[in-house]
Order: C-alpha cells, then sequence, then structure tokens
C-alpha cells in the first residue's frame, strides 16, 4: 500500500509538471499569435506604403495637389 501510495504521489507530481508545461506552452502560443498579428499590420502597412509611393512617382510635374494629398496619406501611415 506504500508503494502504491508512493506511485500516486509520483503520477501527481507528473500530472503537474504536463499541466505546467501546457500552460506554457499555451502562453507561448498566445505571445506567437500577437506577434503574427503584428506582422500581418506592418506588412499591410508596408504594402501600401509601398503603392503610396509608386502613385507619388509617377505622379507628373502639373499634379502638385496629388503629390500633396500622397505625401499627407503617406506622412499619416507612418505615424499611426
Amino acid at each position: 500500500e506504500a508503494s502504491q501510495e508512493k506511485q500516486t504521489a509520483v503520477l501527481k507530481k507528473l500530472s503537474e509538471q504536463f499541466c505546467n508545461h501546457a500552460d506554457v506552452i499555451n502562453n507561448q502560443s498566445k505571445q506567437i499569435n500577437a506577434l503574427y498579428q503584428i506582422h500581418q499590420r506592418d506588412y499591410k502597412k508596408l504594402l501600401q506604403l509601398i503603392q503610396l509611393h509608386s502613385e507619388l512617382s509617377a505622379c507628373g510635374v502639373m499634379d502638385s495637389k496629388r503629390k500633396e494629398n500622397l505625401k499627407a496619406e503617406i506622412s499619416n501611415l507612418i505615424n499611426t
């Protein structure tokens, strides 16, 4: 019976350790997901900046109003 109690104690300790590992894994998963969301947002922003810069470089000499609007959009996007 003492042997069974010892086995139960060992199994309980193992169970606690597995639960601790599961908690760590779940927390890491949440952190990775948060980083992925940030990466997705930044990537989308980068693509928008590339598009706006492309439009800006395609503007002609007479498109001063459009250039100013694009520069403002670029500035706003960078600062958000």
